[in-house]
């Protein structure tokens, strides 16, 4: 039986010969026709670019929680110190060994530093939230 196709093509490869019995799952021929293979390809390529940019998002994003940590964690420790020298300086203005005025600057640095810490700490919760979002929406692109 002769059969037309319904695109244009080339014939790749003949699989039965003329006069096999065949089925009606058998695979008599393949054949490849470059205006279907064009767009397969352009499909495959984008496909890949976006694959590449959610990996080039997941790094970016992973990189700045990394900066966004360290920055968090180094507030914390200038907070640490800060409070101890503020406990320091009180202790000593209490036994008149420092003047008032360096024990209350102390006080005010410590809890300036405590301040900026807590503000970090919602960044950083606030942070883990968006890049779930953005990393979601790179997904679905």
């Amino acid at each position: 039986m002769l059969i037309t196709a319904t695109t244009e093509g080339r014939v790749g490869r003949i699989l039965i010969r003329p006069g096999t019995q065949v089925r009606a799952d058998s695979v008599v021929m393949e054949m490849t026709s470059p205006e279907l293979q064009t767009p397969v390809a352009d499909r495959e390529f984008a496909l890949k670019a976006a694959q590449a940019d959610y990996e080039n998002l997941k790094v970016t994003l992973e990189k700045s929680l990394l900066d966004m940590q360290a920055s968090a964690a180094q507030i914390q420790a200038d907070y640490n110190t800060a409070k101890l020298q503020a406990d320091r300086d009180l202790s000593l203005a209490k036994e008149n060994l420092l003047p008032n005025v360096d024990a209350k600057i102390s006080d005010v640095k410590a809890k300036q530093l405590e301040g900026r810490y807590k503000i970090e700490q919602q960044r950083l919760a606030t942070y883990s939230r968006g890049e779930e979002a953005q990393l979601a929406a790179q997904k679905v692109k």
